[in-house]
């Protein structure tokens, strides 16, 4: 990493850029509103018609009769389905991304996995992901960013002077390791000229704007290496920041959802940036006492990857100036540079990753699965409002009336008891020749839940899905093997989805994570909480490992897991198989069956140093033992003692660097002692002569 100062010249060459990336991304490309519709599809909020707010505000100032339209729900359950499968394919794992090392290298790979799982946690990858996975499956454009990071965080620690008391002090601590951030898709910059798969490698630019308030901005900058025009930046006014105009260079998006929600309305701060009065808010009510930075309340911060010449942008000193390079800027409110570095990480990409689970070389035209569902959630949704609007007409029909008989206020009274003055007139007449009801026959509305079970079944075909895999209970009877066969299938196009994902999400993060931790990875001591133990990580001895991530083959662990019968034939033939058995190193093969239904038995594996240590001892009590039962039939047999001699040094746990007493090492109790047993086995004899001779005694008595 090799923070720059940029000059005022190359300063505005950058705004430049900026702001013709900006103009490629949104300016002519149609994605905010397509991201916008779906959204509201999955939220259900695209109804904006008067009776639909008319019945909902009815509702909501008491009155239960009126009749709401209504949405249903296909894209939202079809999209969380998918993500159900990706999530479980993905993320299930710890660590999620597994090493995998030839024999000789296998300390690296347990360095590698507790490195992965300590960033993991930290960093928060897990649900950073899952947002990846949702945006991709909801608009089939998954933008993420993956940086490697310093963060400062503190612990407390007893500080001793002379002649003082302990004392409690915070001590700085700084954490570095790679952090993968889910981007805003309204908000991400990147090149339309390339498929998104390729942004990486062949893009020219991509990056992400955000929003930050005044101290949250002022705490972002601090954390940076380098950092300059800083008073521009603070003093800077940010863009116009409106849900409805993205046609403006510097407009930072936010979509309007929810029309009925107050989070998007003029008075939100997120439409009035700049507007709070801080002099008020510091209780300064002189303007002449006024800070010396005249702050905003928001900033727009955006941070841009470039792959550059930088001669283009007037920066002659640094090596290769005709060389793409890539570079990584921070502009503020559209306006300020304050940060310029150069990326100097091996993987040489723009660390960037658009996931892509339909990828069926169309590019951006590329549809997702809830682009697929989206006309039948219309039609579906079209068929029960055509019920609904049924129901409201049997209860207030329509009338003919003749308003000189009746006033139309009387007729459009809900009272159930209201009093109706008719006025018939000088020349008479019935009341039926002021009004008259038009007759109703709602002959359709019986239809239009078959019809909505058919469009629902489309949808399902569409997607792949089908009511058991939703938990649903399915009517008919199948052997488990059918029931398998079918599961299965109705997977397919979920582990398709899967080996995309794979290919243009997951293997690029792999690719930069372990160039990452190989390039900036420093020696230290990683708590691994998956096996229990600490890990003393070796920068020198990663680099010099050939270590790979494990691939994602599509199955869900579940998939992978054998069944009960073929666990159960496996039992017994290796218990039944001596030659078979001699072809396997049967305990972790057991282990390995075991931990496949779910039983984790690896806490309770002995070490090899304790296998080998229990084995010795074993074989020196053997031998040991048929010396000692060959002795005690001797005339006069040795003592324990005359014994040792005899016999070769017992074997001990440091032999072996076994340290008896570890938890999930501890060694199996001995009952007794090869030399307890001699003796217990002397003193029988012994005792055995003396009674022989007592009884000889009483008989010649």
């Amino acid at each position: 990493m090799l923070p720059y100062l940029l000059s005022e010249k190359s300063a505005s060459a950058v705004i430049a850029f900026y702001r013709e990336a900006i103009r490629l991304s949104f300016g002519q490309q149609n994605f905010r509103n397509s991201f916008r519709k779906t959204d509201m599809d999955y939220l259900r909020t695209l109804d904006l018609t008067e009776e639909q707010f008319k019945a909902k505000y009815a509702q909501e100032l008491g009155d239960p009769t009126k009749f709401q339209n209504v949405i249903l729900p296909v894209v939202m359950p079809q999209v969380e389905e998918a993500l159900a499968f990706q999530q479980e394919v993905f993320l299930s794992g710890t660590p999620i991304f597994g090493a995998v090392a030839p024999p000789i290298h296998m300390n690296a790979a347990s360095q590698m996995d507790a490195i992965i799982l300590d960033q993991q946690i930290k960093a928060r990858w897990v649900p950073e992901l899952l947002k990846t996975l949702r945006n991709g499956l909801k608009y089939n454009f998954g933008p993420t960013e993956i940086a490697d990071v310093t963060q400062v965080s503190y612990s407390i620690e007893d500080v001793r002077k002379a002649g003082k008391r302990a004392k409690e002090e915070n001590k700085e601590i700084l954490w570095l390791g790679n952090k993968i951030k889910s981007l805003d898709p309204y908000n991400t910059i990147f090149d339309p000229r390339v498929n998104p798969t390729d942004l990486p490698t062949r893009g020219e630019f991509a990056g992400y704007s955000e929003l930050y308030p005044r101290t949250a901005f002022k705490a972002f900058a601090a954390s940076l290496p380098f950092r300059t025009s800083m008073r521009e930046a603070l003093e800077s006014r940010p863009p116009a920041l409106t849900a409805s105009n993205a046609e403006e260079v510097n407009s930072f998006y936010v979509p309007d959802l929810d029309p009925c929600s107050s989070y998007i309305n003029d008075t939100n701060p997120l439409y009035n940036a700049g507007s709070m009065n801080w002099f008020k808010w510091v209780g300064i009510a002189d303007p002449e006492n006024q800070p010396r930075i005249n702050y905003t309340d928001m900033y727009v911060v955006t941070t841009l990857y470039g792959r550059i010449l930088p001669e283009d942008f007037g920066i002659r000193d640094v090596p290769g100036i005709n060389t793409p390079q890539i570079w990584k800027f921070i502009i503020v409110n559209g306006s300020v540079v304050i940060y310029a570095e150069r990326l100097t990480n091996m993987h040489n990409l723009i660390p960037i990753i658009i996931g892509v689970p339909k990828d069926d070389g169309l590019g951006y035209q590329s549809k997702s699965v809830a682009h697929d569902v989206q006309p039948f959630q219309a039609l579906t949704t079209a068929l029960a409002n055509s019920v609904i609007a049924a129901r409201r007409r049997a209860i207030s029909d329509r009338l003919l009336f003749d308003p000189l008989k009746i006033s139309p206020s009387s007729i459009r009274s809900d009272s159930p008891v209201a009093r109706i003055p008719v006025r018939l007139g000088p020349l008479g007449g019935t009341i039926k020749d002021a009004v008259h009801q038009l007759p109703f026959n709602d002959a359709q509305s019986q239809y239009a839940a078959q019809n909505i079970n058919l469009f629902l079944g489309l949808a399902d075909q569409t997607t792949g899905l089908n009511p058991a895999r939703r938990g649903q209970f399915v009517k008919g009877n199948k052997t488990r093997f059918e029931f398998a066969e079918t599961m299965s299938g109705s997977t397919s196009r979920d582990r398709t989805m899967a080996l995309a994902l794979e290919g243009n999400l997951f293997q690029p993060i792999k690719q930069i994570l372990k160039a990452n931790i190989l390039q900036f990875q420093g020696a230290s001591s990683i708590f691994n909480s998956e096996t229990q133990e600490v890990v003393e990580v070796d920068p020198v001895l990663l680099r010099k490992a050939n270590i790979e991530f494990k691939l994602s083959d599509g199955m869900l662990p579940s998939d992978k897991m054998i069944d009960g019968e073929t666990l159960t034939a496996a039992f017994q033939v290796l218990s039944q198989s001596p030659e078979l058995a001699s072809n396997y190193n049967l305990g972790p093969m057991f282990s390995y069956l075991m931990n496949s239904r779910g039983a984790k038995l690896r806490n309770f594996e002995k070490s090899p140093e304790q296998v080998a240590y229990e084995q010795a001892v074993q074989a020196w009590q053997q031998a040991a033992l048929t010396l000692a039962q060959s002795l005690t039939q001797m005339e006069n047999p040795p003592t324990p003692e005359e014994l040792q001699k005899y016999l070769p040094p017992q074997p001990t746990p440091q032999d072996f660097n076994y340290t008896p007493g570890v938890p999930t090492n501890a060694i199996s109790p001995i009952s007794s002692s090869v030399m307890q047993q001699y003796k217990e086995s002397i003193d029988k004899v012994n005792q055995a002569r003396a009674q022989a001779g007592n009884n000889a005694n009483v008989q010649q008595r």
